[in-house]
């Protein structure tokens, strides 16, 4: 009894390997080989998106949206803007950007994917806390509404490692980020 559950899971296990394998195979493209040609697609895909990474001063468009980033620091310290608390220290990535909405109906803008990357790829969010030592009229706080034909002057805040480096800002078109690029902000 104890040999045919061995015989029974053994086949179930092979079954499954071969379904799984299968399919695998014919996610290629459709022809046997097709796994040799996914390395050829991976390496096109890389080429297209780092000739999309855009540099600070260039607009980029994202569906209805554009974003120009028109300055990127590296700061140890955020003054507070109504001087009741003591500065912010630590390592944080201040980015100042336009954002123009370029269609026909109001949009939303938002520090939700707004992510900014390191050269090890590492994502990092908008620090929530030192936000609030951005000036007001700037920072971008959760969500701010566009009009049509309209733009916003926005600054966002990222706290990072000392070390990290090679930081681009990812910018989306919308609050579900149907569409992304990434502008390089050389530091």
């Amino acid at each position: 009894m104890g040999c045919l559950g061995i015989i029974v899971v053994v086949v179930l296990l092979g079954i499954l390997v071969a379904v799984v394998g299968g399919d695998e195979e014919t996610a290629g493209n459709g022809s046997e080989g097709g796994g040799e040609a996914a390395p050829a697609d991976e390496a096109e895909e890389e080429v297209a998106e780092e000739e999309q990474v855009a540099s600070i001063g260039e607009e980029v468009s994202v569906g209805d949206v554009s974003y120009t980033v028109t300055n990127a620091e590296n700061v140890s310290q955020l003054e507070d803007p109504y001087d009741v608390d003591e500065p912010l220290t630590g390592n944080f990535i201040l980015v100042s950007f336009t954002f123009a909405n370029n269609g026909n109906e109001p949009v939303t803008v938002s520090d939700i994917g707004l992510y900014l990357y390191d050269s090890e790829m590492r994502q990092y969010e908008t620090d929530s806390d030192a936000v609030f030592y951005l000036p007001e009229d700037t920072s971008l706080f959760m969500l701010d509404r566009v009009n049509p034909g309209l733009s916003q002057e926005i600054q966002t805040v990222y706290a990072v490692p000392p070390e990290a480096e090679g930081f681009e800002l990812e910018v989306t078109s919308g609050f579900f980020e149907s569409e992304s690029q990434r502008i390089e902000l050389g530091l």
